[in-house]
């Protein structure tokens, strides 16, 4: 027969990502510089293109998504109010 699962104390403490995440990133930049010497030096060409994509969609991120996302809302409340109000008045 199947035990059920056996619950945590309460006071037992959460674990946080941080090592793995940093374990991650150090095994990242391991690879890129393992493959940056096995093929002589084009790895590297490529990954600065690839961080350069990164960077230019991060970029169109914080300014369409970040910066200009709140002065569309608002907007498009207002025409939304501007004729909800025009609907009620005819």
């Amino acid at each position: 027969m199947l035990k059920p699962p056996q619950q945590l104390p309460e006071n037992s403490k959460k674990r946080s990502p941080w090592l793995a995440i940093f374990l991650a990133v150090v095994a990242a930049m391991f690879l890129a510089a393992l493959l940056f010497f096995l093929t002589l030096g084009a790895f590297g060409v490529l990954l600065v293109v690839g961080l350069a994509v990164f960077a230019f969609v991060g970029v169109q991120y914080l300014v369409w998504g970040c910066w200009l996302g709140p002065m569309i809302c608002r907007d498009v409340a207002a025409e939304e109010q501007q004729a909800a109000q025009r609907g009620s008045s005819n």
